[in-house]
């Protein structure tokens, strides 16, 4: 009786063992973190960490990578009334769109249109911002200087103190290194700056930096150690991240606008640590045509300069390492950038008709597999559509049309700086005049394997472990080994971590004795007990 009780709780051990096993296989498979223990991160399953940290960890430093061009047929189409920026998140095997509209954000799924959630700010936005997220936090600045935190699901984590004495002007920034938050605030005539703990929106310091210029939104870009801030006029300056005290300057010579980009260099994909999130380098334009790449060494330093004969649309350029620079006034213009060590290079590729004003600020994807062989695209919206401004690896740079306006709900008006977003399956959403935010498909039959970026995950492991890559790019290497470790889990259980061995002596034992196991009363046929 005993003997058998004893059988039968290895039986139910062994059962509860592999069902477990299986039960974390299925979860890892589907997407979903598996938690050993209430307390634990709820870390995303992947290995796309969100959308910021993708365009520094990129094969081409700057650009969305994405396995697949637009087809310009629409997804999905949300009346949204969307009057500020989007910002994109992974959330486990799924991403998702968020939009400021009407005083509230709004969540809506990537892949379906679907709103997930949506949750009112505690002050009005200004009519130009920004927002961003800061590893799974989402933080809003607001008109009266304060700065909100929301989970992925909008739940408020915390509001700052506000940094004005009065309301924010029309425009606002914001900024981060992953600890620090940096936000920019016209107001009374000057840019307030001023840095938040990334962790709970506390303030740490608060200056004020220029004058606040007349139709000029503050722009930010953080660097190691602290943060650029443009005011709209020629001069830009670093500040401290520890106390936002001024530590050089940079006079570019005629009003920068908002014509600023961070520019990332070469990432190790290897390393052990995360990249970093501020930037290597700033490209810095002028309403007079001259393109300026800033270091900081020490002091903020033009490492290199071109002139491209035109002047440039007051908007952010769209900044990448290998693709190129693209700033719009009646044309698109191309240029190539290459940090390396101590030195830069900044040079006019060429320029290609815009057929007309781009109101809106782009953005860049590459795809391919490495940076010599990868094509990099700046999608755009213009008065007759999307333009899509491609740049082959062989250094090829033309201009195609993705989708007339009406497909979109009409060009954007003048004022418009809500730039579009890209999925890493191609996917891209923006915003059209009428506020709707609408969903272009990817064209699936043209996906090829891509990097969807970053080094951590078990997708990026997995993958380059195992060498299975899906066309979306993501791959299974993940899913195969956990598979993997659960039938050498299975192995182990199944045969007690030794059986094996006393059973292969079983069954020499057997041959000897002629098919016998030994026991008295044995029917010959070599059972195990």
């Amino acid at each position: 009786m005993g003997r058998a009780v004893a059988v039968e709780q290895r039986c139910i051990s062994r059962r509860g063992a592999l069902a477990g096993t299986a039960l974390l296989a299925g979860a890892a498979i589907a997407g979903f973190p598996a938690t050993a223990a209430e307390g634990l991160p709820d870390e995303p399953y992947t290995a796309w960490p969100g959308y910021a940290s993708t365009a520094p960890v990129s094969v081409v430093p700057g650009c969305v990578p994405v396995s697949a061009p637009l087809s310009g047929r629409v997804a999905w189409r949300v009346a949204a009334a969307a009057d500020g920026p989007l910002a994109l998140r992974q959330v486990g095997s799924s991403a998702r769109l968020y939009a400021l509209a009407a005083g509230s954000i709004v969540a809506v799924d990537m892949a379906t249109g679907e709103r997930l959630a949506q949750a009112e700010l505690p002050a009005p936005t200004p009519s130009r911002s920004a927002m961003l997220f800061i590893d799974s936090a989402l933080a809003v600045p607001c008109a009266d200087g304060s700065v909100a935190l929301y989970t992925e699901d909008l739940e408020r984590i915390a509001v700052s103190p506000s940094t004005l004495g009065g309301a924010a002007g029309d425009g606002a920034s914001v900024a981060t290194d992953g600890a620090v938050l940096y936000a920019a605030f016209p107001c009374a005539g000057r840019v307030r700056v001023a840095g938040f703990s990334a962790y709970d929106a506390q303030e740490l310091w608060s200056v004020d930096c220029g004058e606040a210029l007349d139709e000029a939104s503050p722009t930010l870009v953080a660097l190691s150690r602290g943060v650029l801030v443009a005011d709209g006029g020629a001069i830009v300056r670093l500040l401290s991240a520890d106390d936002g005290s001024e530590l050089s300057s940079f006079d570019a010579g005629c009003a920068v606008g908002a014509r600023v980009a961070p520019v990332y260099g070469g990432r190790d994909d290897g390393a052990e640590e995360p990249a970093p999130r501020f930037a290597d380098a700033v490209l810095v334009g002028t309403e007079a045509g001259r393109v300026s790449l800033l270091r900081d060494r020490g002091a903020l330093a033009e490492d290199a300069r071109v002139d491209v004969g035109r002047a440039l649309a007051d908007r952010a350029p769209v900044a990448a390492s290998r693709g190129g620079a693209w700033a719009a006034d009646g044309a698109f213009i191309a240029l190539d950038m290459r940090l390396s060590g101590d030195s830069a290079c900044l040079d006019m590729v060429g320029e290609v008709s815009a057929a007309g004003p781009v109101p809106s600020c782009g953005v860049a994807v590459c795809r391919g597999l490495d940076a010599s062989t990868a094509e990099v695209t700046v999608y755009a919206a213009a008065e007759d559509g999307l333009r899509a401004v491609e740049r082959s690896a062989d250094g090829g740079l033309s201009v195609r049309t993705v989708c007339d306006a009406a497909t979109i709900g009409g060009a954007p008006t003048s004022g418009a700086t809500i730039a579009p977003l890209v999925d890493r399956d191609g996917t891209l959403v923006l915003v059209g005049a009428s506020g709707d935010i609408v969903a272009l498909e990817a064209d699936a039959s043209r996906a090829v394997a891509m990097d969807v970026g970053g080094h951590e995950g078990l997708d990026t492991v997995g993958r380059s472990l195992a060498g299975v890559v899906l066309p979306n790019g993501a791959g299974i290497g993940a899913g195969a080994l956990v598979l993997g470790a659960t039938f050498a889990a299975y192995a182990f259980i199944r045969n007690r971590g030794g059986a094996r061995d006393r059973d292969e002596g079983l069954d020499a034992w057997r041959a000897q004795h002629g098919g016998g196991d030994g026991a008295e009363g044995s029917d010959g046929r070599g059972r195990r007990r």
